[in-house]
Formats: structure tokens, C-alpha cells, sequence
């Protein structure tokens, strides 16, 4: 396997990128269960003191020297061919995508008996009673206040009871979980990311109690982290392909942006944040590979005739005609939130 880990034993601490990634992850680390601590035991993010702040800025060294000793062993030798040998089967071959998604949902399937037919919880309760007396409430999403009503009043209509409707509701859900996780193994088989490594990924992901829960829970946030990872997934596969995005590609991605902003308006401001850094650093990815293609072609053409030198031109990969991929990103970005800034104008959220 062909694999970007390095196995030469040698980690640059001192290099600028291993520095910027460490603080970068660190920071992001750090802020994230700071914040969120904070925000739990106060209910809100307003009056923080300064000793909070010496606390998070404790986290935030101890998560650098936490990010150091891991980037560290990730550029052992040892260590990593040991990763890297380690095969498992299902992970590849003809069935994969079928294997996998019967071990996901069979790891599922213990949480879903537990709380069958679902847990009824947050929104939910608030969003079907709206619907059923022909409203929908303006602080929840439109799409999901009417996935959850129909189920009720389908099943309502059949049994007379709300209980299939919960459980259809539950099994939706889930099935769109194990979409995504499914696809997300397989984009990270694809980057030949190690079987280990993807398998460790995948059960703290599927079998974390917390995240069970909430796979069967009556929330957007279950729908809304589903989309966001197929959407997220989705631009990194575009970013790691040498070549220009194709049109499924493309439309793959701009519908996973909008159904991630129509479980939540937050993933509009996400794209819009994103929009400038994603351009940023495609570009500069761009520019990149264009100095490396020029470089090459500089050599080669003092040691081939100047037919053959136009030749190799004209048959270069789509990794060195950058503005393409620019412009497909510019696309995904620029029609996702067009379309779901109409959307939400249309139906006045």
C-alpha cells in the first residue's frame, strides 16, 4: 500500500508545517472543550473570568505536548510499518461497501432494541404536534419537522398509533448515518489511510453510547452531523485528487452543502466561512504543483526536440491546470449557499 505516512524514523519538530499543525490542532482542540465546558456548567459562553482563561491556556499546552508525542510516533518507523501491516479483510475486495454497511449496522442494532422504538426527545415532541395541527414552527427546520410529522401521521393513519411512525423515524435516521459512515470508510480505505488506523476511526464513531443515542434520538443535530461529514469528506477527496472534479462529483457535493444547511441554518454560515479558506489554500496548492510542473518541464526540454516537448505539454494530468479545480470549488460553494439563501428567503426562515 502506497501509503503518505512516513516511515524514514525522522520527525522535524523544528519545520514549519509540524509546528503549524500542532499549534493549529492544539488551538482548535483547546477552544472547543473550553468553550463547550464552560457553556455546560453556565449555559452560556457570556462572563468568562480570567482564571478560566489561564485553565484553557493550560489545555492548550498540554494538547500541543499531547499533538507533539503523536506526530512523533506517527513518524516511527518501526511503529508504522507495524500499522501498516496489519490488513483487514472487509475493508477491501468486491463486497466492501456491502460488508461494511451490514458490521455498521449490526453494531447499531443493540442500541436500536434498547431504545425501541426511539427516544423521543428535544424538538421532537414540539415539531410533530405543529404538524399535525398544520403548522410549522419557524425555529426548526422545515425539512425535518415535516420528515418527522409525515412518519407520525402515516403511522397514525395505519395503526392508530404514533409508535411505527417513531420507529420508521429511528430507522431513517439511522440509515443515514450508516450512509455516511459507510462512506467515509471507503473514502479513507481510498486514501490509503491504514486499516487500523480506519477501523479504530470507525468504532469510536459507531460505537461511542453517546453517539448511539443520538443516532435514535427525535433531533436534526443526528441528520445535520451526517450531511456535514459527507459534505466535509466529500471536498477532501476533491482536494487529494489530482484531477479536475467531475460533474457527479461536483453535484455530489453541493448536495450534501444544502441538506447540511437545511437540517441546520448554521451549516450556511459554516460554507460561508469556509468559502475563503477553501479557495485560499486550493490555490496555493495550485500554484504549487504549477511551479513543480513548470520545473519539470523546464528539464525536459533541454533534453527532448521541441515537438516532443509540446507534446508532453499538451497530455498533462489535470493536476497542473489549477484554475479548474478552483473554479469547480467556487461552484460547489457559491451554488450551495445561493441556493439555500433562496430556500431559507422562500420559506421566510
Amino acid at each position: 500500500m502506497n501509503s503518505k505516512f512516513n516511515t524514514n524514523g525522522k520527525f522535524k519538530m523544528n519545520s514549519k508545517r509540524n509546528i503549524t499543525l500542532t499549534i493549529l490542532f492544539a488551538l482548535v482542540s483547546a477552544l472547543t472543550v473550553s468553550i463547550c465546558h464552560f457553556f455546560l456548567r453556565n449555559e452560556t459562553v457570556s462572563g468568562i473570568n480570567g482564571s478560566y482563561i489561564v485553565k484553557s491556556l493550560i489545555f492548550f499546552l498540554l494538547m500541543i505536548c499531547l499533538f507533539y508525542i503523536l506526530g512523533a510516533l506517527a513518524h516511527t518507523s518501526r511503529l508504522t510499518k507495524g500499522i501498516q501491516k496489519i490488513k483487514i479483510p472487509f475493508f477491501h475486495g468486491k463486497w466492501q461497501i456491502l460488508v461494511n454497511t451490514v458490521i455498521i449496522t449490526l453494531l447499531l442494532l443493540p442500541a436500536f432494541l434498547a431504545l425501541y422504538p426511539g427516544y423521543q426527545a428535544y424538538d421532537g415532541p414540539a415539531q410533530v404536534t405543529s404538524f399535525l395541527a398544520g403548522a410549522y414552527p419557524n425555529t426548526q427546520p422545515v425539512i425535518h419537522t415535516f420528515i418527522i410529522g409525515q412518519l407520525y401521521k402515516i403511522s397514525h393513519d395505519l395503526t392508530g398509533s404514533y409508535t411505527l411512525g417513531l420507529a420508521l423515524y429511528s430507522v431513517l435516521q439511522a440509515a443515514t448515518f450508516i450512509f455516511a459512515m459507510v462512506f467515509t470508510t471507503n473514502k479513507l480505505i481510498k486514501w490509503n489511510v491504514p486499516d487500523l488506523i480506519t477501523a479504530l476511526t470507525l468504532l469510536f464513531t459507531v460505537v461511542n453510547p453517546m453517539g448511539q443515542v443520538f443516532v435514535f434520538t427525535t433531533t436534526k443535530d443526528a441528520y445535520f452531523a451526517s450531511f456535514m461529514l459527507l459534505f466535509i469528506v466529500e471536498i477532501v477527496d476533491i482536494y487529494k485528487n489530482e484531477s479536475t472534479p467531475g460533474f457527479a462529483k461536483t453535484i455530489a457535493a453541493i448536495i450534501f452543502a444544502i441538506l447540511m444547511c437545511l437540517f441546520r441554518k448554521q451549516g450556511l454560515y459554516i460554507l460561508v466561512l469556509t468559502l475563503p479558506v477553501s479557495l485560499l489554500v486550493q490555490g496555493l496548492r495550485g500554484k504549487s504543483k504549477l511551479a513543480g510542473s513548470m520545473a519539470t518541464n523546464d528539464s525536459n526540454s533541454t533534453s527532448q526536440p521541441a515537438s516532443a516537448a509540446r507534446t508532453a505539454s499538451a497530455n498533462q494530468p489535470a493536476e497542473f491546470k489549477p484554475a479548474h479545480k478552483l473554479l469547480a470549488l467556487a461552484t460547489i460553494f457559491l451554488t450551495s449557499i445561493l441556493i439555500c439563501f433562496l430556500i431559507f428567503k422562500l420559506c421566510r426562515l
